[in-house]
């Protein structure tokens, strides 16, 4: 009987924690559970190997596809810098060659640009002259509803 009240008594004094730990405790100490557990482990870690091995070769793939993309790269970015070397030397000569015709274009292209410049100034200031005109002669009709000078209006006019 003192054997049941020393357990009841240690059994009242514990935590859950230190039942599960007592338990593990006990189980590990069996046989049994310890080769259960060793191939548990050993599965464990072939599988972590595996997952490794495979993603050292997936690493290893993108790896070479990166570098194939690079190499492609700069062999292409050579080829493209050697053609606008190229063409930029075509056009040098193009232009020693006639240089009088890209003047005169050029001038042409100056002129027409002023001429459209000095006829956009003109509209823009007869606008602005036409409305301050409106502006000036008073135009005192009724504004439409719903404007904002009719929302002003109604303000200033209604008593609050």
């Amino acid at each position: 009987m003192n054997v049941l009240r020393w357990g009841s008594r240690m059994l009242s004094r514990t935590t859950p924690a230190g039942l599960i730990l007592t338990g593990a405790a006990i189980a590990l100490a069996t046989p049994v559970v310890r080769r259960g557990l060793r191939s548990t482990a050993l599965l464990a870690t072939k599988g972590v190997l595996a997952i490794t091995d495979q993603t050292k070769g997936v690493i290893a793939r993108f790896k070479e596809d990166a570098e194939d993309f690079m190499a492609e790269a700069r062999t292409t970015e050579q080829t493209t810098t050697r053609e606008i070397s190229n063409k930029w030397d075509e056009v040098k000569d193009h232009a020693r060659r006639h240089r009088r015709r890209i003047l005169a274009a050029t001038a042409t292209g100056v002129v027409a640009m002023s001429g459209k410049a000095k006829k956009l100034k003109h509209e823009f200031h007869d606008a602005i002259e036409e409305a301050k005109g409106k502006g000036s002669q008073g135009d005192h009709s009724a504004p439409e509803p719903g404007t904002h000078q009719h929302e002003r209006d109604n303000l200033a006019t209604d008593p609050v």
